[in-house]
């Protein structure tokens, strides 16, 4: 057997274990080659006489093993006795190799750079002192259960890997104080794990609950500076704070499938004033929408609309509605927004003008294009003062009766009209106000003649018959 004193700390003590070794043995054969591959592999000092070299492994607090195929060394790690922390660098390792358990010592594990799949830890493991898991930059797909179970854990990252989901089990986790995951293409944050009060997630998050983090974090990387953007450099010099506040000085926001999780989120900006939200089912928000205070402009496309949603009711400041690729049924919930000032209603497959419109008292801007309206009705205008312009292309409209009082422009390009205000006269408002009236591409056998009242620069007829 080899003498305790090839595994000192003391330097002295090596030399006398080295000068009363049986050299021909097949234990010191075997030691002295381990040291020579270690030395080769690791170390890296050829030049270190063997009983320094044998005191720098003996003594050594830190490990840090770089490169591929590694297995054959791995076996010989039992020799960093008092090791405490050992880093695998741009390894091939796809698992956490079971050698690990020859560390006794361990309180900190690093795969940095690598192939890990997954983050299991090794059976015999003892973690009673582990401190410190990273294991940043590699294709792990979920927290594992065994790191889950470390209650004495302090520090956990997962940088840049393929994580989707943080599990709730991670509450279990008493002692975390940082827990890193940026760079992760998260989609869902478990709802109940607010028991993890610090989470040192970004410096600065002190005091912030676990799942207030991982949200702000999932809003920052999904909505603020998204990854396809190539901005992950300005996301990482990101302290929590200046995440938080990025989020809630943001006052635009698009949704769609990709994207939905904001949605239960959107309390978190504060500043938000507009909102785009594209193919997801209307059911699925309709109850959230009015977290956003500041909200005065909401477009929705493609939200399986048959009506004008009554919810919309909750959003007291909306100023701007576009409803686009519906089929529209009923209109009778647009009297609710009385604030409305701009409403755009496109491909809506409207058969009846909404009527609704003329309760809109302070409505300025109106559009209802590529529709199936066939007629506006007489006088539904009286109520509109504030409407200055009107666009209602490629419907199926024959007649225009009158326009409202205060208009400054209006377009009715691509629809079936054969008359225009045909026993109408402008007002004085209108002689003076309007500044275009756009009839292109209708079926006028002649010139209207309530456009004989304006230069010929205001008006415009391309595309009909009278003019072939």
């Amino acid at each position: 057997m080899l003498s305790d004193k090839l595994f000192s700390e003391k330097l002295d003590e090596i030399k006398e274990g080295l000068n009363e070794v049986d050299k021909t043995s097949e234990d010191y054969k075997t030691f002295l080659g381990d040291i020579m591959m270690l030395e080769s592999f690791i170390e890296g000092n050829s030049f270190l006489p063997l009983e320094e070299l044998i005191y720098q492994i003996n003594t050594k607090k830190e490990l840090i093993i770089t490169g591929k195929s590694l297995s054959s060394v791995l076996s010989k790690i039992k020799y960093y006795r008092n090791v405490d922390s050992v880093k695998f660098l741009k390894t091939d390792f796809e698992v956490i190799p079971e050698e690990l358990c020859l560390l006794p010592k361990l309180k900190c594990i690093e795969f940095l750079f690598g192939v890990l799949k997954e983050s299991i830890l090794p059976d015999n493991l003892d973690t009673s002192i582990l401190q410190t898991i990273r294991l940043d930059n590699n294709q792990i797909h979920e927290v594992s259960e065994s790191i889950m179970k470390l209650s004495n854990l302090k520090e956990l990252s997962l940088k840049e890997n393929r994580i989707e989901k943080i599990p709730e089990k991670i509450k279990g986790m008493e002692n975390i104080q940082r827990f890193y995951l940026e760079g992760n293409p998260l989609k869902s944050v478990s709802i109940n794990i607010n028991q993890l009060t610090f989470w040192d997630w970004l410096e600065g998050s002190q005091g912030t609950a676990l799942e207030t983090v991982c949200e702000f974090y999932l809003l920052y990387n999904s909505v603020v500076y998204p990854r396809e953007k190539n901005l992950e450099e300005e996301y990482k010099t990101q302290n929590f704070k200046g995440v938080k506040k990025k989020i809630m000085i943001k006052n635009r926001l698009e949704i769609d499938e990709n994207s939905v999780q904001i949605l239960s989120n959107l309390s978190y900006f504060e500043k938000v004033s507009s909102i785009e939200i594209v193919g997801i089912d209307f059911n699925v928000f309709s109850n959230k929408l009015h977290h956003a205070k500041c909200l005065r402009s909401l477009i929705l496309k493609r939200c399986g609309l048959k009506e004008i949603p009554l919810e919309l009711k909750k959003l007291k400041k909306i100023e701007y509605l576009e409803i686009c690729e519906e089929t529209i049924l009923d209109t009778k919930n647009l009297s609710v927004l009385k604030k409305l000032k701009s409403l755009k209603l496109y491909q809506c497959n409207l058969s009846n003008f909404p009527k609704e419109i003329s309760s809109l008292l302070y409505l300025e801007h109106c559009e209802l294009n590529d529709n199936f309206i066939q007629e506006i009705p007489r006088g539904i205008w009286k109520s509109n003062k504030a409407l200055k312009f009107l666009k209602i292309i490629n419907n199926e409209i024959e007649k225009i009766y009158d326009l409202p009082q205060n208009i400054e422009g209006v377009d009715f390009s691509d629809n079936h009209l054969v008359e225009f205000c045909e026993t109408e006269i402008p007002s004085k408002e209108q002689l003076k106000n309007i500044q275009y009236i756009i009839l292109e591409n209708n079926i006028f056998d002649e010139k209207p003649q309530y456009l004989n009242y304006f230069e010929k620069g205001i008006f415009h007829l391309k595309g009909n018959p009278f003019l072939s």
